[in-house]
């Protein structure tokens, strides 16, 4: 077997397919890209020639099983199995022969598409574990498992890189059971073996599925007993409501009980109230189209980087249509935003009726009260689903797509999870985080807990209070650009971006003191409440035609001015420093502007059709429903990606956004559910 004809698959060794689009810089693809289109191009037949005539046999039988420090089970069966396929090659065949064949049809290897960066090379799981021989001198059966090989590429020093966050690949094997995590580091990882020979590789590790069993615990049956108590009362809630009358249920414990019947709750989110003066229906349409934003965004990424061609799924960054899914963290900061407004708005207006009540010592105390069990009731459940429940399914332990991922090794909630209950798990990004889309709550609620610095300035004077929120405002603008430009980080969050080889800082640095605290974040919190608090006591704003006209003008010159700059770096090109420090610092500015025009004419009745559009009152149940949307979208994101044993076919954007139409859809049904 020639070294040379897997020169192609040294340089894929560079990738690695992850299970979360958070956990690598995928910046790297596109140098790397590169470096094997050059090579395919001088000598592609022949590359690709040598890397499909390479099977399992060549690794059981460069595999060094005579080493003493090797358990006796394990150099048995490798003994065994290569003793069989010489006599496979002889002609000669008996029933254990058929097992072992069986075995290296189960063991992944370099398929089609290694020219799309399909680096996992996959075997079939279920058709190994379901190997199972016995002989006739030993009370042992031999049995295959299911491992999965993680090698790193070797640089030109010859030194292994092996790093959770690093650009591997995996390889799946189906090997004796009998071999031991030991055994195999220490046959995969020798010298001597076919990784070494012929790919330059170092092996990271090897990944055991029969070392993945779920660990269910009291914890995870504590959380069981109450889901299944609160499933109960619902059911006893929702039998007594249909049979008390409407009389009986306003008063004593028939009140309570029917609090949680299903039908009274549905019946509550369904309900539309006519307009009233002050009331701001709007938000809803705002809050259900953004919270569908954000669910298309995780949900297309995540499919991108299970695909089986990346590489097609980095190309279709260069079309304009990516910049929808792209630009879907700006829908965060429409909730910022939309936070930060109601507050101004609700709490000025509060004010503005009885002063002291509002002001009152006992009045800031529910202040944060209220807020703490308006999210946490449903956000602790969802964590300790996630973390007691969820996590320990098989589809989740079990699955040959999940073993060996970053997720796989850091799987952090049970450690973490009283940081996410304190609302300080946005700061957790030295590992990988617990349950990662919570980050947003503990923002939010860390943005509320200083609310006072922007309300306590107004009660005092109005310049005063204009005076603060502008300072905050400047400084976080400050604070971005600055260190965006120290650290020559990117401008955007979006993970097929193209990455500043200087930048001195890893994405884990980048989510914890960039992408998620309160003061890089507090941009739309600030001018949303700024807006809430000018609105708050004007029921009536006459606007004419030529300001209306600027205002529209605007609201499309910063929309370009949020797509157009990063247009051409979301296709992977470079941007300089500069405009990417500019565009870090101002275009959640520029965002803001757009969702608080909409929202201020709207509210006052020159919104035209967009007026009509979010006044549709089919929009009131879907925003009530978005928060739980939120908490639980990506346990359905997920499930589905890892119901399947295989990685997916990226086809093209409509088709990803047809699938995830679907989950959309799915995931606000068993909101109402678990409502």
């Amino acid at each position: 077997m020639k070294p040379a004809g897997f020169h192609l698959l040294l340089y894929l060794s560079l990738l690695l397919l992850l299970f979360q689009a958070e956990a690598i810089d995928v910046g790297r693809l596109v140098p790397a890209r590169q470096v094997i289109q050059e090579y395919l191009d001088e000598r592609s037949t022949e590359n690709l020639y040598q890397s499909q005539r390479f099977n399992l046999i060549d690794i059981i039988f460069s595999l060094d099983a005579n080493q003493t420090r090797i358990s006796s089970e394990c150099r048995t069966d490798m003994k065994r199995m290569q003793n069989s396929i010489l006599m496979l090659f002889l002609g000669k065949m008996d029933e254990f022969t058929g097992k072992v064949i069986s075995v290296l049809d189960s063991g992944g290897k370099p398929g089609a598409g290694l020219t799309k960066l399909n680096t996992v090379f996959e075997g079939i799981k279920d058709a190994c574990l379901e190997i199972e021989h016995y002989f006739h001198d030993s009370e042992r059966p031999f049995r295959g498992q299911f491992v999965k090989a993680e090698l790193s590429y070797l640089d030109a020093n010859r030194t292994g890189r092996c790093d959770n966050r690093q650009m591997n690949f995996f390889w799946d094997l189906c090997l004796p059971e009998s071999c031991t995590h030991a055994d195999l580091m220490l046959m995969l990882g020798s010298n001597t073996t076919i990784f070494k020979k012929t790919f330059y590789t170092h092996l990271c590790d090897v990944h055991l599925l029969a070392e993945k069993e779920p660990n269910w615990n009291y914890q995870s049956y504590i959380t069981l007993g109450y889901m299944a108590l609160l499933t109960g009362l619902v059911v006893i809630a929702s039998l007594i409501d249909v049979v008390l009358s409407e009389d009986s249920k306003k008063t004593g414990g028939a009140y309570f009980i029917s609090s949680f019947s299903i039908f009274n709750n549905i019946s509550e989110i369904m309900k539309v109230k006519k307009n009233k003066v002050g009331q701001i229906n709007q938000l809803h349409g705002i809050r259900f189209l953004s919270m569908c934003w954000i669910i298309m965004g995780h949900s297309l990424m995540i499919s991108s980087f299970l695909s089986a061609n990346l590489l097609d799924a980095l190309q279709s960054t260069k079309k304009w249509t990516i910049m929808i899914p792209a630009l879907s963290y700006y829908a965060v900061d429409t909730f910022f935003f939309q936070s930060g407004f109601l507050l101004g708005f609700l709490w000025f207006r509060g004010y503005d009726k009885s002063p002291k009540a509002v002001t009152s010592v006992s009045s800031w105390i529910l202040f944060y009260v209220h807020r703490f069990f308006r999210l946490s009731p449903a956000y602790y459940i969802v964590i300790a689903f996630y973390t007691f429940v969820f996590s320990q399914l098989d589809v989740m332990v079990k699955s040959p797509m999940f073993l060996g991922s970053p997720s796989d090794k850091l799987s952090s909630c049970p450690t973490l999870w009283q940081y996410n209950l304190l609302y300080i798990n946005n700061f957790m990004f030295d590992s990988n985080p617990c349950y990662i889309v919570s980050w947003y709550l503990a923002t939010d609620m860390q943005l509320y807990i200083a609310a006072p610095l922007l309300i306590v300035p107004f009660l005092l004077s109005k310049p005063l209070g204009y005076f603060v929120s502008s300072a905050l405002l400047i400084g976080s603008t400050a604070f971005t650009f600055t260190v965006t430009f120290i650290h020559k980080l990117a401008p955007y969050n979006f993970d097929f971006g193209a990455t500043d080889p200087e930048t001195d800082w890893t994405r884990d640095d980048f989510e914890k003191w960039m992408y998620n605290p309160p003061w890089t974040r507090c941009q739309p919190y600030i001018v949303g409440f700024l807006l809430g608090y000018v609105m708050h006591n004007r029921l009536k704003v006459k606007l004419n035609k030529i300001v209306l006209l600027i205002g529209w003008i605007l609201v499309f010159a910063a929309i370009f001015a949020v797509y157009y700059p990063i247009k051409d770096w979301v296709g992977g090109e470079p941007m300089d420093l500069i405009p990417r420090s500019l565009y870090a610092s101002l275009s959640r500015l520029a965002w803001s502007y757009i969702i608080g025009w909409v929202i201020f004419t709207c509210y006052y009745g020159y919104g035209g059709p967009v007026n009509r559009f979010l006044n549709w009152p089919g929009w009131v149940p879907l925003g009530r429903l978005s928060y739980c949307a939120y908490l639980i979208h990506l346990f359905i994101v997920v499930y589905f990606m890892l119901l399947y044993q295989h990685k997916l076919l990226f086809l093209d954007l409509v088709q990803m956004v047809v699938r995830k139409a679907l989950q959309y859809l799915f995931t606000f049904e068993l909101t109402i559910i678990t409502i």
